[in-house]
């Protein structure tokens, strides 16, 4: 003896594959502004990195932890402390 059809259990939206991507493709939406935020850094801070990373070089290389040099050249722009 099978049942109606109306009485057999109807397929709800969680059980279609639908309904079971449909929460992680939310989360991937709206989590995707806070994860990409801050990844792009400016081109002039890439720049800035290796002058500090050569003026403190030059810095460990003469002994001179006062007066920060960038290629022989006294560079007052930062503080000694900054390198």
């Amino acid at each position: 003896m099978s049942l109606p059809d109306a009485a057999r259990r109807s397929r709800r939206p969680r059980d279609s594959r639908a309904g079971v991507y449909f929460p992680i493709i939310l989360l991937v939406i709206f989590c995707a502004p806070i994860f990409f935020f801050r990844l792009v850094v400016p081109v002039s801070a890439i720049r800035t990195k290796g002058r500090n990373a050569e003026v403190a070089r030059e810095m460990v290389e003469t002994g001179d932890w006062v007066t920060p040099h960038l290629d022989g050249v006294v560079y007052l722009d930062k503080p000694p402390a900054f390198f």
